[in-house]
């Protein structure tokens, strides 16, 4: 709403105490569960994918498993706060802020003020937590900005907690049903991985059922993903978008339908691993060695070693278990530079 510029904290805390907003109440959308059924098909992303006919040899499979798992809304809550000093230099500002990508906010920042991208200068030698939380420009620097400008003087500005839980990004919660069949020897024929998140108007999905479409085996196979509209701050990257949430869903569900079939799961992943891309079995990887990877880690870790009735050990009041799982992070490919200078004196300098 506003931001009070002042010589001391205790001042301008005092004073923006003293700054009185109107609001009026209206009916918004924060459960999930609830703008479910509204959900559409995302935009700008591959909404359902699959293979083969998956809904007729899942029904087929002599051993199925159909569950939903949920995850919640998550917060990033890093030990260091988003936080900023602006000075302004006549049209040409400098900005100390923490983020992760400074070309992409050098742009977003001279937007936003409506200055030349030129003009911006932006440093952040300590970007502390991150993990996608300070890819993007917030409200710290930019307001930092407008009051560095407006009073003649650098400004330092920092977002408390509840502003930074509110203020910035953070990860959806998802609902995602996961269904797998299988023939008796662990083999599986159809997999179906639906997941739903929600987002801001014009926000984009949690891509939780990504990584479903390679990691498996299976010809007959669906992936859908959908986004409902709700009234919670923007959802985007937190310690990778969507693999988070997705991975644990489908880790779980493999570790039930392993338990479902009698087979070790390293055993029931490795019968199922792929080096083609499941939805498109022409494109072979060009090297894959999750099996390599599942059976070294199973020796390393003593793996064989384990009792592997689930809930048949206790510490105490605790029961102790070893469990595994596989994942992966699905990136972009994109072009990448560096420049090199050799300095006089023989100094080099290498810029990424």
């Amino acid at each position: 709403v506003a931001v009070v510029v002042a010589e001391t904290f205790e001042q301008a805390r005092a004073a923006a105490q003293l700054v009185k907003v109107d609001c009026s109440r209206e009916t918004g959308a924060y459960d999930l569960d609830k703008a479910r059924a509204g959900a559409v098909k995302p935009k700008d992303e591959p909404a359902d994918t699959g293979a083969g006919d998956f809904h007729a040899a899942f029904a087929a499979a002599p051993v199925t498993l159909d569950a939903t798992y949920t995850t919640p809304d998550h917060s990033h809550a890093m030990m260091e706060p988003h936080a900023s000093i602006a000075a302004w230099e006549g049209e040409r500002l400098t900005l100390w802020t923490s983020n992760q990508m400074i070309d992409w906010s050098r742009g977003d920042v001279a937007t936003t003020l409506g200055i030349a991208k030129d003009n911006v200068r932006l440093v952040s030698p300590y970007i502390g937590g991150g993990f996608g939380g300070k890819l993007f420009v917030r409200a710290d620097a930019i307001l930092a900005a407008l009051g560095a400008r407006q009073v003649g003087r650098p400004v330092k500005l920092m977002l408390p907690r509840p502003a930074i839980a509110n203020n910035t990004t953070h990860r959806p919660a998802t609902i995602q049903r996961i269904r797998i069949g299988a023939e008796a020897d662990g083999t599986i024929t159809a997999f179906g991985h639906e997941t739903w998140s929600g987002d801001l108007p014009g926000g984009g999905p949690e891509t939780a059922a990504a990584q479903s479409r390679l990691l498996y085996a299976g010809a007959n196979r669906m992936t859908a993903t959908r986004l409902a509209v709700l009234d919670l701050p923007e959802g985007n990257a937190m310690r990778a978008p969507g693999e988070a949430p997705g991975m644990m869903a489908l880790e779980i569900a493999m570790d039930e339908m392993a338990e479902k079939l009698s087979l070790d799961p390293i055993e029931f992943r490795i019968r199922n691993d792929t080096q083609v891309d499941p939805e498109h079995p022409e494109r072979a990887f060009s090297q894959r060695q999750l099996t390599a990877c599942l059976r070294d880690g199973a020796k390393r870790f003593g793996w064989s070693g384990r009792k592997a009735t689930p809930a048949s050990v206790r510490d105490g009041r605790w029961l102790v278990g070893i469990g595994m799982a596989a994942a992966f992070r699905n990136n972009l490919n994109m072009r990448s530079a560096a420049r090199v200078a050799l300095e006089p004196g023989g100094r080099i300098s290498v810029e990424t």
